[in-house]
């Protein structure tokens, strides 16, 4: 039930948002779940295996993998722990201080406290929570983990598409062409998840001890990042966005966004796509085989009605129980077996005097 409630809260939140305008600050819980999302994703990442590259000395702790991304584990040490907070700290806030300081814009960090605490509750959510329950909820498999994702990845798509708007407003006023633009949105929506997996290889291998190490982990990244379908995803939002606040002539103000409803929904669809898309595939998939096993089920209690030689009547079914009914009838089985005996013994006492006495009559005649 619970799920539910957080799915109808998070529409009215996103509503909300979208009523505000692009122009507004994302709200509180829109920026909660970011943060929640950018969390998750370090934690749950799979450990990059080298093929022939040698291992980092850390070597036996990073076998168990699980343990080290959970800050609650009492295998790390504290110097584990704040690094852990370190990264996770980075990957929601550094893109976006990148950007900003690129532009000449003060950093979110800068503008209010609210953002840095919105963190550190998401950052405890998902790393210190008792037996980690908010964790193992978030990463069900089931349908419950699945709407609860589905509402973080959802909250994200919403945030990029604010905080790419107004790196295309920004740079259209400050002079600079649609090519910084498009570059800077893409590091808004991708930066996270390049710095993501570079840290993730940097850390499976001893990079220091030569130059080589180090451009592996810098080619990988690339190569990782231009095949990815959500990098051309990040790149096609960028490019209708900064088309959009093209095409209008005039800056009505720092804030004031006048983008065409169509670019706008064009782009929020292609970052829906991008965050939620698998997701959703799940989602549809399961209420698939919800639907087969209800047709399975109704299947089955048809063919036991056509099975039954019992009249339906409107008579409802007595709250009997299946041991009194088992009962009931060994008992009736009982009397009917009495009943044939005594029918049985009544047939051999009338039939057995008879034979003898017309043997005997015979005898006497001959």
């Amino acid at each position: 039930m619970w799920p539910l409630l957080v799915v109808l809260y998070s529409i009215t939140e996103f509503s909300l948002d979208m009523y505000r305008g692009l122009g507004a600050s994302n709200g509180r819980w829109v920026s909660f779940l970011q943060s929640v999302e950018s969390v998750y994703s370090y934690r749950i990442q799979k450990p990059f295996c080298p093929p022939n590259e040698s291992l980092s000395p850390r070597t036996k702790i990073r076998k168990r993998r699980g343990s080290v991304y959970y800050a609650g584990s009492v295998k790390n040490e504290i110097s584990q722990k704040l690094y852990l907070g370190f990264v996770c700290g980075w990957l929601k806030f550094g893109a976006g201080t990148f950007v900003s300081l690129t532009l000449g814009v003060e950093p979110v960090l800068a503008k209010s406290w609210r953002h840095f605490a919105s963190f550190g509750v998401a950052l405890m959510c998902v790393q210190l929570t008792p037996k980690d329950m908010f964790f193992r909820h978030l990463s069900e498999r089931s349908t419950r983990g699945l709407l609860l994702r589905l509402c973080m990845f959802a909250a994200c798509a919403l945030y990029k598409l604010k905080k790419m708007t107004f790196v295309v407003y920004t740079t259209r006023a400050l002079g600079y062409g649609w090519l910084m633009a498009v570059v800077l949105c893409v590091v808004e929506c991708e930066g996270s998840g390049v710095f993501r997996r570079a840290e993730n290889h940097a850390m499976h291998i001893s990079m220091w001890r030569s130059f080589d190490s180090v451009r592996d982990v810098l080619w990988s990244s690339v190569t990782d990042l231009v095949e990815r379908t959500n990098f051309w995803l990040s790149i096609v939002v960028a490019v209708t966005l900064t088309v959009g606040a093209h095409h209008v002539s005039i800056l009505e103000g720092p804030m004031v966004y006048t983008l065409p409803w169509t670019i706008h929904a064009a782009a929020s669809c292609i970052l829906l796509a991008r965050y939620c898309r698998t997701t959703v595939v799940q989602l549809w998939s399961d209420f698939v085989r919800l639907g087969q096993r209800l047709e399975k089920e109704e299947v089955r209690v048809q063919t036991s009605f056509d099975d039954s030689n019992f009249p339906l009547t409107s008579t409802p079914a007595r709250n009997v129980s299946k041991k009194k009914k088992k009962k009931k009838k060994k008992g009736s089985t009982k009397k009917v077996a009495g009943a044939s005996g005594v029918r049985q013994r009544k047939k051999s006492l009338s039939v057995e005097p008879v034979v003898p006495v017309v043997r005997r009559v015979r005898s006497s005649d001959e």
